[in-house]
């Protein structure tokens, strides 16, 4: 079992399954984040050192995601990954398509509906029980498929889809494989390797604070790439040059970003060290021992083992009742 008692002092008098909405705060985070507004209280906030620590932040994430630092944009959540990403693409021609799960959860299904008044069709792929099969995305994708959109775990099951079966269809059609990864990154291993651009929120299983999200994009894909909000950190040296006319955009992911919102890297950063000290492996592997147990215990568990993330969702017979009894016991959880 991992010791988590350093890092999350409030957890031994409670109960958290919460983290698929917003990560228990942590110790490490929670000081730098105390520090920084003391700072800004007292009138000695430096947006040099903020901006300072946001790129130590990207460098720490796109190591997470196996990419190099120049791949790595800011955005502002998941759903500014997914608008980025859309944006891109052109007025849909005859036939044109875009493939996403039907119940995927709104960040990554509302840039790609509204492609439709772009032209495009919108394939949607059916679960059964939550379980997104091969056949399911075989079945609504061909050779006018334009983009495969899905988070890799699907929020609302806990359902791991199958990456290398994704990446074989986007392959074979000439799509983009574009991977929410809001419910994966921090708690699985994810490869990179095949995928066209992966987007992420910062305060789930990354352990950060709400207000930043990460974007990968592979660098022969994003030098084609427009910015759909520029600011200030998408030009070649934001630090450097602040006013016209002598400015010209970056040439890597930087040219993508958003402004970074100047507390949230020195919460963020301290969630990603935690990561890095204690492992992703060894992270899913705790996790999936807990469920084990719980298998063990006579719970039934849906999905095998290597479609589970360590999102468990049940069917509730009277939902309100159940988390009443959760919140008396001192267990927070979430009814979507």
């Amino acid at each position: 079992m991992l010791d988590v008692g350093p890092y999350f002092p409030n957890a031994a008098d409670r109960t958290y399954l919460n983290t698929a909405s917003m990560a228990l705060g942590n110790r490490p985070a929670s000081e730098a984040l105390r520090e920084a507004i003391e700072a800004w209280q007292a009138g000695t906030f430096d947006w040099v050192e903020a901006e300072a620590v946001g790129e130590n932040l990207r460098r720490r994430v796109a190591a997470l995601v196996g990419a190099a630092v120049e791949d790595l944009a800011f955005v502002a959540g998941a759903s500014g990954g997914a608008a980025t990403i859309a944006a891109q693409l052109p007025d849909g021609l005859p036939g044109a398509n875009v493939v996403v799960p039907t119940r995927d959860f709104a960040s990554n299904f509302v840039p790609w509906m509204l492609l439709q008044e772009r032209g495009y069709e919108l394939r949607l792929v059916e679960d059964i029980d939550g379980a997104l099969t091969a056949d399911a995305f075989a079945s609504v994708v061909d050779g006018r498929t334009a983009v495969i959109a899905t988070s890799l775990v699907q929020s609302s099951s806990g359902f791991v889809v199958d990456l290398g079966v994704l990446k074989t269809l986007a392959a074979d059609a000439g799509s983009w494989l574009v991977l929410d990864a809001s419910q994966a990154l921090g708690s699985i291993e994810v490869d990179i390797e095949g995928v066209d651009a992966l987007f992420s929120c910062g305060h789930k299983w990354l352990l950060g604070v709400r207000g930043m999200g990460y974007l990968y994009v592979r660098p022969e894909l994003r030098d084609g790439f427009v910015p759909i909000s520029p600011g200030w950190k998408a030009t070649t040296r934001p630090t450097e040059v602040f006013y016209g006319p002598d400015m010209e955009l970056s040439s890597t992911a930087s040219k993508l970003d958003v402004s970074t919102p100047w507390f949230d890297p020195f919460a963020n950063v301290e969630g990603l060290k935690i990561l890095a000290e204690t492992g992703i492996g060894a992270i899913e592997a705790h996790n999936r021992s807990l469920i084990a147990d719980l298998e063990h215990r006579g719970i039934k568990i849906p999905y095998d083992p290597a479609n589970r993330s360590p999102i468990l969702s049940i069917e509730l017979g009277d939902a309100e009742a159940t988390m009443n009894a959760l919140k008396r016991e001192r267990i927070q959880a979430s009814v979507r």
